[in-house]
């Protein structure tokens, strides 16, 4: 690996430094990354707590919605899956289960999707393994909305007994195997709560996120059983559900299928609303970037692309991973030399656009052979230095090395930059040569 290319990895670590707390999870939302098989570091292992009484005695507890989602799931007449979508999030849900419970579902006895404004929801229930049945378990269900998953186990009532008795469960049906982010201990209390819980608490997962990284767990009594309960949000389960099912409300029949029969105006007037969320789908641009794909299918002019990349947004992050969905399908469909002036605008505005998403946008258009962003790259070297992001136009800089001419190498050699980028621009200026040698002797 040369200078510039560790500089250039060095520039994707950085940009998503700032906001780690949530950046990560969108990729593992599955809006990048698409692995399912994604497994726990070996050796890991998950810290259990439990405690008896209740968190916190003197506030009045409020009722959890959670309770009104079982009375509704016992409730539902379900039938088989009658598309592919429907297939594809009982294969989701399942594999959501796999990765979360040391226990397993066995035949799936029945699904169900319901329209919802806030979300659609797809449920469903299996019957459990012959593992799971011995450890006390009559049922395995998921409620899958937008944002979450609860996944819920019937379990006799004896398993509750006491605080030793759920230690030895939960230490027997969880198993968290995924990667990133890493459950790394779970704290609960155990006891006669209100509005019939006997356990409540949440687990801990590394790293934080501040958007779509809640782990909680509950149990709610019901005659002679309890109802197990796990919410989890959506992003922990990155790649096990199809583009457009998680943090996108409009689910069943999917977004991507309602909106071919929308006007041209709709859909753009659609796009954004997510950022005006309560919960944590304001910070994933998962709805936008199916809005787009079908915008820039119509046809967008490069005045209408330009202000979406540099929109008015609650934070500026928020558009920073919005222009990363939205330029990796112009790049994708081939449109770049199309929109080259709102291309150009976006990495120029630089007091609506955050410079970490600037520098994205140099590393993503720096493999795009049929346009050229050498100019853009040069005006960035030159004026791109914040105090606020000491280094950031390693972007450009990673674009110079990579497209620029022997012409644009010596305007680079002449650009004046501060002191703390002159190895910077020496390694450019090197890599440049280099690459110019290597494609001479082609």
């Amino acid at each position: 690996m040369n200078v510039l290319q560790h500089e250039a990895t060095l520039a994707h670590m950085h940009i998503l430094r700032p906001i780690i707390t949530y950046r990560i999870c969108y990729l593992l939302a599955g809006t990048i990354l698409t692995h399912s098989n994604v497994m726990a570091q070996p050796g890991s292992v998950l810290r259990i707590e439990v405690r008896e009484g209740d968190p916190n005695p003197q506030a009045k507890r409020s009722e959890s919605p959670t309770r009104a989602i079982l009375e509704r799931l016992h409730s539902l007449a379900l039938r088989s899956a009658q598309s592919q979508w429907e297939r594809d999030h009982v294969t989701g849900g399942e594999k959501s289960m796999r990765q979360t419970l040391a226990v397993t579902p066995d035949a799936l006895i029945g699904m169900v999707t319901i329209s919802d404004p806030t979300g659609d929801v797809f449920a469903a229930k299996w019957t459990p393994s012959a593992a799971a049945t011995g450890l006390g378990i009559d049922g395995m269900a998921i409620w899958d909305v937008p944002e979450y998953n609860y996944i819920i186990l019937t379990c006799a009532e004896r398993v509750f007994d006491s605080a030793s008795t759920v230690e030895t469960f939960l230490r027997r049906i969880l198993e968290w195997k995924r990667v990133l982010p890493v459950l790394q201990s779970v704290k609960v209390w155990h006891g006669q709560l209100p509005y019939g819980m006997v356990l409540v608490g949440s687990g801990f997962l590394a790293p934080g996120f501040e958007f779509g990284g809640r782990f909680e767990i509950g149990a709610w009594l019901r005659g002679h059983e309890v109802d197990l309960v796990l919410k989890i949000d959506k992003a922990c389960f990155g790649g096990l559900y199809p583009e457009g099912s998680s943090y996108v409300p409009e689910r069943f029949p999917p977004l991507k299928d309602r909106i071919s029969a929308w006007p041209r105006d709709r859909i753009l007037q659609e796009i954004g609303k997510t950022w005006q969320a309560a919960g944590p789908m304001q910070a994933y641009p998962n709805r936008d970037k199916i809005l787009m794909r079908e915008a820039l299918r119509r046809g967008l002019t490069s005045r209408e692309l330009e202000t979406i990349l540099v929109a008015a947004s609650p934070r500026q992050d928020f558009l920073g991973l919005r222009v990363d969905a939205v330029m990796k399908m112009v790049v994708e469909l081939n449109q770049v030399p199309r929109y080259h002036e709102a291309i150009a605008s976006a990495i120029s505005a630089r007091d609506r656009i955050d410079p970490y998403t600037i520098r994205s946008l140099f590393v993503m258009l720096a493999g795009v052979q049929q346009d050229d962003f050498s100019n853009e790259a040069l005006e960035c070297v030159a004026h791109c230095t914040f105090p606020d992001a000491p280094g950031f136009p390693m972007g450009a800089f990673y674009y110079l090395g990579e497209r620029a001419t022997a012409e644009t190498a010596r305007k680079l050699s002449e650009t004046v930059v501060p002191e703390r980028l002159q190895k910077m621009k020496g390694a450019t200026l090197l890599r440049i040569g280099l690459r110019l040698k290597e494609e001479k002797q082609k």
